[in-house]
């Protein structure tokens, strides 16, 4: 006997000899999970400035810059309401605006002293610098890493900042002479 099989979240149907199946727990189910290409990985000197990766990033409608080295990734978004006060020497203390992750554990920060980006990383694209890592898993994340503990996303149309990891007080830091 032949009987028409439809292919679950498929545009194919098939022909095949087959029994009669009565219970629907039974039916052939296949699903189709979208996959992405792999990233292209830029060049991080084609970002260079100051010693550092400067670069801009979009998720939705918020733009954001982020400054990847060898020592950490460090990237603008929203921070929790309960973030903490964040001084950078000679500026007052003011609540962080972003958050850093790398050989000094991760803590949120201030993005001072970086200056402007000198490109933009878009979906589909990835910098890496030594250990410190950056890319879009998804057209509305960014996820940068240091190491295999710290990570954080950016999310959502407003930037919100998701830190993965223990995530330490921030330090009080001076900024660097060409400020």
């Amino acid at each position: 006997m032949w009987k028409k099989v439809g292919v679950v979240l498929g545009a194919s149907i098939s022909l095949c000899s087959c029994t009669t199946i009565d219970e629907p727990e039974q039916a052939l189910m296949t699903s189709i999970t979208p996959t992405r290409e792999a990233d292209v990985p830029v060049n991080p000197q084609d970002f260079e400035r100051a010693g550092m990766s400067v670069f801009s990033y979009r998720v939705g409608v918020h733009t954001g810059v982020c400054a990847i080295s060898p020592h950490g990734v460090t990237c603008q978004g929203r921070t929790p309401q309960d973030a903490p006060m964040v001084t950078a020497v000679p500026l007052p203390p003011r609540k962080a605006d972003s958050i850093y992750a790398g050989e000094d554990g991760m803590h949120y920060t201030v993005f001072e002293g970086v200056g402007p980006a000198q490109g933009e990383l878009r979906p589909g694209q990835s910098i890496r610098v030594n250990e410190n890592f950056c890319h879009y898993p998804d057209d509305a994340t960014l996820r940068c890493t240091s190491g295999d503990a710290l990570s954080y996303t950016i999310t959502d149309e407003e930037g919100a900042i998701d830190p993965s990891g223990q995530l330490d007080d921030p330090p009080v830091w001076t900024l660097p002479e060409y400020w």
